[in-house]
């Protein structure tokens, strides 16, 4: 731990200057991507003198719900807390337990791909949400920000290469693609662009490594220290491609199981109800467009509702 806390020091004294510099220099990110993680961290803060209903998870979360009928439905505002699947479950959870207070409600995507060979985690998006929002330092668990300083000097890559290109994305996502309740909106009422799945595709995958019940575990600790709190907790199914579904089906149905087991009651649906038509995929496996998002939201708020107690509209 002490030769942990030097790396810390010596990172700063070395690089801060250096970031300070780049920052002022080629101030570009304002339209990232992730630079929306600012507007919805300042959305719950603008809300959190009553109940909330936090939307939390990667970018199915973001492309996957109308925040309007999940309000209309709940009688609580909602704040989409969903960006990308690259900034790592363990940070979505953590950002979710430090915003959320009592009297909340947080609804977790369970995204298959999560347990996927290779992982989604990318340092360069992590960066990219701390050069926007330095706070958010706070949700990068330790053994992640270990893996972050020891990579060297990837924040000034990330920086330089926004200088240089203007975007590090594509421009359809950016930060203006988001709504004010953090719903990713660009890509509402445009035909479907989805493709089945492709030779060496990334897709869930259960082994005897561990990682599904190291993935079970970190989710009930996380409801466990939300609900000390006061904050309820269900798990929501991510939408998914039909195609995609059955090809991996084996681990799905493995995820479910486990899940299940655990969690059982608060489980709001089955994976094969959030399974949609492939004319209903925007894009990507993951990515639903309106009208399922619309499907996908009024079920997801209809099932909150019978578990809290309340009669659905």
């Amino acid at each position: 731990m002490r030769r942990f806390i030097l790396e810390i020091m010596l990172f700063f004294a070395v690089q801060i200057p250096l970031v300070v510099f780049l920052i002022a220099r080629f101030p570009t990110l304002d339209n990232e991507m992730m630079a929306i993680h600012i507007d919805k961290q300042h959305r719950a803060a603008m809300l959190a003198g009553g109940p909330r209903v936090f939307m939390v998870g990667g970018s199915s979360v973001a492309y996957g719900y109308h925040s309007e009928i999940v309000e209309e439905e709940l009688g609580i505002p909602a704040v989409n807390l969903g960006i990308s699947g690259h900034t790592g479950f363990d940070f979505q959870l953590s950002e979710a337990e430090q915003t959320a207070r009592k009297g909340d409600v947080v609804v977790v995507s369970i995204e298959y791909l999560v347990l996927g060979k290779p992982q989604l985690v990318n340092n360069d998006f992590l960066f990219a949400t701390l050069m926007c929002r330095p706070q958010s330092i706070s949700f990068v668990p330790l053994p992640r920000l270990k893996v972050l300083l020891d990579g060297g000097l990837p924040v000034i890559r990330v920086l330089i290469r926004s200088a240089i290109r203007g975007r590090r994305n594509s421009p359809l996502y950016t930060r203006d693609g988001f709504n004010e309740y953090g719903d990713f909106v660009r890509m509402r009422g445009q035909p479907s662009q989805y493709l089945p799945p492709q030779p060496g595709e990334p897709g869930p995958v259960i082994d005897d490594d561990g990682r599904l019940e190291a993935y079970v575990d970190r989710i009930d600790g996380f409801i466990r220290r939300c609900e000390a709190r006061g904050i309820r907790v269900f798990l929501m199914y991510c939408p998914y491609a039909p195609a995609h579904f059955a090809t991996h089906s084996r681990p799905i149905r493995l995820i479910a199981a486990a899940l299940n087991e655990r969690f059982g009651d608060r489980l709001l649906c089955k994976p094969e109800e959030t399974v949609f038509p492939n004319a209903m995929i925007a894009d990507w496996v993951y990515h639903i467009g309106d009208e399922a998002g619309k499907i996908y939201s009024r079920l997801m708020a209809q099932r909150v509702k019978e578990k809290l107690g309340a009669p659905s509209r």
